[in-house]
């Protein structure tokens, strides 16, 4: 396993998630640059409907020589969080995205790795989930419906995956609005 996948495992499993209260609008933004990135993935590799679930290295058929310990660790550390589906599933695949990120399949692309902005959302205490109303819900609040690539397909990153950055967004003037989907 290269460095990059073993500090984030080892910084996944030291996590204990705790929902965030008063971070709505760094979790938003870290939602929206989650799903820009997928969307440049999804139209890169030919993702169909559940684009913005996907498991990157499955779906690329990369997974097969992956060392199944350190996933199996994880799991295990996931299941004792208190998170709705598909966080577990999509945490699960930004490790196994970082352990393969040097391999050409991920590198042809030249693409950003989607996965950081969604463990930033968990480590800040963020989820998203699919409500059964019908919408995506982002830390229990915020909700969109459909959510369509060519919408969110765009160059220019929401937000840098940065805790600085996130901050200054959480502690802005945003208690006059509400951040936006």
């Amino acid at each position: 396993m290269n460095d990059n996948a073993q500090q984030l495992l080892d910084s996944l499993l030291a996590y204990e998630f705790t929902p965030a209260i008063g971070k709505p609008w760094s979790h938003v933004a870290l939602f929206k640059e989650y799903v820009r990135r997928m969307a440049w993935w999804a139209d890169a590799i030919g993702l169909g409907d559940n684009w913005l679930t996907a498991n990157i290295p499955y779906v690329l058929e990369l997974d097969e020589g992956l060392a199944p310990s350190p996933l199996q660790k994880l799991d295990a550390h996931l299941q004792k969080q208190q998170l709705y589906q598909p966080m577990p599933a999509l945490i699960q695949a930004g490790l196994m995205y970082t352990m393969l990120a040097d391999k050409n399949d991920i590198q042809k692309h030249n693409l950003d790795n989607p996965y950081d902005a969604l463990i930033k959302l968990y480590t800040r205490g963020g989820h998203m989930r699919w409500n059964q109303r019908g919408f995506w819900e982002v830390s229990g609040a915020f909700g969109v419906g459909g959510i369509d690539i060519a919408t969110y397909k765009r160059p220019t990153p929401f937000v840098a995956v940065d805790d600085e950055e996130l901050d200054l967004i959480d502690k802005g003037d945003a208690e006059d609005s509400m951040p936006q989907l």
